[in-house]
Parts: structure tokens; sequence; C-alpha cells
């Protein structure tokens, strides 16, 4: 910027006032401040879940910083609101480059959230947001296992290692024939349904149950939590 000062002079015995300019001199003005800007590359992420869970993965975001025009080193700090589920690690911190990587397991329920980054250039901390939500797409049956066990004890069901795909028929020793079944999903994850008695052993003139046959029957619906009428 520059600047030239006019100076009138005004004589009440001159007939015609006068006035001096000076020659234009340059002032300087102080630097201005570079501004910061601070960047996720990656700061909302669906994830693909099963019936309930999440779908295990890996999921990976950059940390960019500018003062000015130029790119610095970035920190990360100590993130925050992590559900159980995700894991965050930071790579290369402090440098150019640094990245963080989220792990994902089968533990993340949550739908949805937003995790908090401490990103750190020059002593000054900028909170960025990392938002996630599950992603929960339709989901078939693969297959269904049926399994059977016997034993004397109508309260209390047979341990998991006693029960077979075989089928086997209840005894005067082992008198109630138990039933579960092993259903395995599309996105391979895996549900067994309750143990339960489905016959028992009658001694002549008793009045038992036996089984004659299994037919297993299958509707589908809009709801993953409400069955299907019958």
């Amino acid at each position: 910027m520059w600047q030239r000062t006019i100076t009138i002079y005004a004589d009440s015995t001159v007939e015609n006032p006068h006035q001096d300019i000076s020659n234009p001199t340059c002032i300087a003005g102080a630097a201005g401040q570079n501004a910061y800007t601070v960047i996720l590359t990656n700061e909302n992420q669906s994830i693909a879940a099963g019936v309930s869970a999440a779908i295990p993965t890996t999921i990976s975001t950059d940390v960019i910083g500018y003062k000015g025009v130029n790119q610095v080193n970035t920190s990360v700090g100590t993130i925050s609101n992590l559900p159980t589920g995700i894991n965050a690690t930071i790579k290369n911190n402090g440098k150019k480059n640094t990245s963080i990587e989220f792990t994902i397991t089968n533990e993340l329920t949550t739908e949805m959230g937003t995790i908090t980054i401490p990103i750190i250039i020059d002593g000054i901390t900028f909170n960025k947001k990392f938002s996630y939500t599950l992603s929960k797409t339709g989901v078939g049956v693969r297959a269904i296992i049926e399994y059977y066990a016997i034993n004397n004890d109508k309260d209390n069901a047979p341990a998991d290692n006693q029960f077979s795909v075989d089928f086997v028929a209840p005894t005067a020793q082992n008198r109630y024939l138990w039933n579960y079944e092993k259903i395995t999903y599309t996105d391979n994850s895996v549900v067994s349904t309750s143990k339960r008695i489905i016959g028992n052993y009658s001694e002549d003139g008793e009045h038992g149950t036996s089984i004659t046959g299994v037919v297993n029957k299958y509707q589908v619906s809009t709801s993953s939590t409400t069955a299907p009428s019958t």
C-alpha cells in the first residue's frame, strides 16, 4: 500500500493559500496468517451387515492437512466414541501420509454412530467426525440341519455333544427324544433353535408319543421378528 501527504496552508495575509504534496511512500502491512485445512478422505461409511451384526471387514481413511497451500504433517490423538466391534489403528502418525484403519468385527451391532478423531497440526487440535451405518441387506436361508438326542430328563436337554444328525428312537432307559435345528444363512451366520422334546418312550398300556415323520415347512414374510401366520 502506498501513501503520500498533501499539506494545505492558509495564511490570512496571503491572498491565495498554497499546498505541498510529498513524494509517495510504500507502507508494508503485517503478513497475514495462513489458514489450516484438515481433510478425511472417507468421512462416512456404510458397513454391510447380516441379520443383526456387521460382516467383518476393514475400512480406512487418509488424514490430510494443509497450512495455506502447503501440505503439512498431521498427528492423530486419542480417538473417542468407538463402539464395540470397531477397532482403530493409526498408521504413519505425525507424517504427511497419516491414515486410520478401522477393523470391523461381528460384535458391531450398533446401527449407526459417529466417531471423534482429534487431528493436531502445529499444536492446534481439529476434531473431525467419522460416521458409520449398518446396512442390513436381505438374507436368505442356505441350509437347515436337524439334530437329535435322547435322555431320561424331561426338564434338561442333553449336552451339545450328545446330539447327532442321525435320528435315534427313545428307549426305556432314555425316554425323551430331543431335537433342535442349526440354520445357516446366506451371509454365513449360523443360528441354532431352542432344544425341545418332540417325542417320548411308552411302555405297553401307556400313552406315549411317537414320531412317524418330520416335515419342515417354510414361508417368507417382510418381518424378521414376527413369524407369518399358519
